[in-house]
């Protein structure tokens, strides 16, 4: 609260006024040759307290670990926001590792052709395989770009002779453009080879044949034996096994089956609303809770919240999000085109008192929501669509509850409490006859104010109050059709009371003064205002008081 506190100044004015009593009046007055006493009743009017309340101060203190924010136009909201998804493109959909087992027997070697060409002359041995490369489910890739990944190749054999194993691939492209082309040296005259051999693939384009049953790449092995003096058993084999491991992409082209990828439930804690749960009557004008999606998937994506309900703080029951019309849910995507590739695209849905029950909801004061959101990737019908990802997209779900202080409400309760030391302001309480306290309102807060104050000792015990039967009603200030303040129609309120010398004895020991209002909007709390943080309700309190000095109480 900016609250101004008290001005001291009791003990200067006791001062002044015994300084007053004791030299101006006894100057006047040999008091010794007078056979009764003398009594004077000097008055003055002292400030107590000065301080407001903002619009901003009182939605602040309902709830520390509320997010409260205001608009360029300085109305103020409440907001609650939550990441509840965040999908990587490695999460959605991974490259799978993949093997292959080429073997060559000694019958594939034993033919005319071998046995006819000269010692240290080479024949070449060709075979050619596909490689299933099928991704989850009805996916079918087109092609990868490989961000890293390693191809393993184990080769045993039993020739004793020399060989060269090339192995390429005109469907594995290197980062220099050209087709895969490995060459590996094979050479043991005990007949007892055997290593394996890494080969980086980083940078390296995947390109994938599509037939009608599978999607495959192409694998050609080429073996040039070098016939030495050695001979060659039925038994002797040369064997190749093969695998690619670890892969991942920069940029992945396929067709996606269409298929669910997540189902969450998620709650959002409101601890905003358990500070009102005793409010009978609370109403936002106009709540939304929006979903963002943040997508740089290539892939159609629809997103439905197939559930959304909310606990009452006031009764602990649950109440359902309901739609005005069936366009809201499932949505889809706004999805990046391929020369938009690295690029973000949000797309919003705005669930707000035009398409469903919000503000119905909003109004049971709700200290939890729950909800379910649901994606499914892939479209129905279009398998011959080509979509992509690259190794940085994602897709993020970001929730936000946003709540305007368009309101309306008819039982809020607005307090604070300040420092307050009569005694130190009037001084000895026995020389005070009577008073008037006089409370000096302007309320430029959309809110009527059923308004009291007390006083209270050091341990906040209340000692007395300050208005006795009729509490003052200050009014709203007066809005327009808006919900806006109409400043030249602002008037002060003023209330006096009179207490009179017994009745100020009970404020003896007053440290505190708590200033407490039924708060409601006007026209009895139905019409709905706006809250801006400007809007104030500034108040003063002072005390004229009438002080009683006989001339035999004087300590002198």
């Amino acid at each position: 609260m900016k609250l101004q506190h008290l001005k001291l100044i009791g003990a200067g004015f006791l001062i002044l006024v015994l300084t007053w009593s004791c030299e101006g009046y006894l100057d006047q007055f040999n008091l010794s040759r007078l056979d009764t006493e003398a009594e004077v009743e000097p008055s003055a009017a002292l400030p107590l307290a000065y301080g407001s309340f903002s619009l901003q101060d009182v939605i602040e203190s309902l709830d520390s670990t509320s997010f409260v924010d205001q608009t360029a136009d300085s109305l103020l909201f409440v907001y609650y926001r939550d990441t509840i998804l965040t999908l990587s493109a490695g999460e959605f959909l991974q490259v799978p590792d993949r093997d292959i087992v080429e073997t060559y027997f000694q019958s594939d070697i034993n033919i005319p052709d071998w046995l006819d060409i000269g010692t240290g002359e080479t024949f070449e041995f060709y075979k050619s395989e596909e490689l299933d490369f099928n991704a989850v489910g009805d996916d079918r890739l087109d092609s990868i770009f490989i961000g890293s990944g390693t191809l393993i190749i184990d080769i045993v054999s039993d020739f004793r002779h020399q060989a060269l194993l090339r192995i390429s691939s005109p469907n594995m492209i290197s980062p220099e453009g050209d087709s895969m082309n490995l060459n590996i040296a094979v050479s043991d005259a005990s007949g007892n080879y055997a290593s394996t051999e890494y080969f980086d693939m980083t940078g390296y384009k995947m390109q994938i044949l599509d037939d009608a049953d599978t999607t495959t790449f192409r694998l050609n092995f080429a073996l040039e034996l070098t016939k030495g003096t050695a001979g060659v058993s039925t038994d002797e084999e040369f064997g190749i096994t093969m695998g690619f491991r670890d892969l991942s992409f920069t940029e992945l082209y396929a067709y996606i089956s269409p298929r669910e990828v997540f189902n969450i439930e998620q709650s959002l804690d409101l601890p905003f609303f358990n500070s009102i749960s005793g409010v009978l009557d609370f109403a936002f004008a106009d709540p939304n809770f929006k979903i963002s999606v943040h997508n740089s998937f290539g892939i159609p994506v629809s997103i439905d919240l197939s559930k959304m309900e909310v606990r009452s703080s006031k009764d602990d029951q649950y109440y359902e999000l309901e739609w005005k019309n069936d366009t809201m849910m499932p949505f889809d995507l706004n999805v990046p085109t391929l020369d938009q590739m690295g690029e973000t695209i949000t797309t919003t849905r705005l669930i707000n008192p035009e398409t469903s029950n919000i503000d119905m909801i909003i109004s049971q004061l709700p200290n939890k929501i729950d909800f379910n959101v649901v994606a499914n990737v892939g479209d129905e019908g279009e398998e011959e669509s080509t979509y992509f990802l690259t190794g940085e997209s994602s897709v993020a779900v970001e929730t936000e509850l946003t709540m305007p202080m368009w309101l309306r409400t008819s039982g809020y309760t607005l307090e604070d409490t300040l420092d307050m030391d009569l005694a130190g302001i009037l001084g000895d309480f026995g020389l005070l006859k009577r008073a008037n306290f006089v409370l000096k309102t302007v309320n430029e807060l959309p809110l009527g104010l059923d308004l009291q104050v007390y006083f209270l000792d050091e341990d906040y015990v209340v000692l007395d109050s300050l208005f006795k039967d009729n509490n003052p009603f200050i009014l709203a200030a007066p809005v327009d059709g808006q919900g806006e303040l109409v400043v030249d129609q602002l008037e002060e309120n003023l209330s006096i009371v009179d207490f009179s010398g017994e009745e100020l004895s009970k404020l003896d020991g007053t440290r505190y003064m708590w200033i407490r209002a039924h708060a409601e909007t006007s026209n009895n709390g139905l019409d709905m205002v706006k809250f801006y943080t400007h809007y104030m309700l500034n108040y003063e309190l002072s005390i004229d008081a009438q002080f009683r000095i006989n001339s035999e109480e004087l300590p002198f």
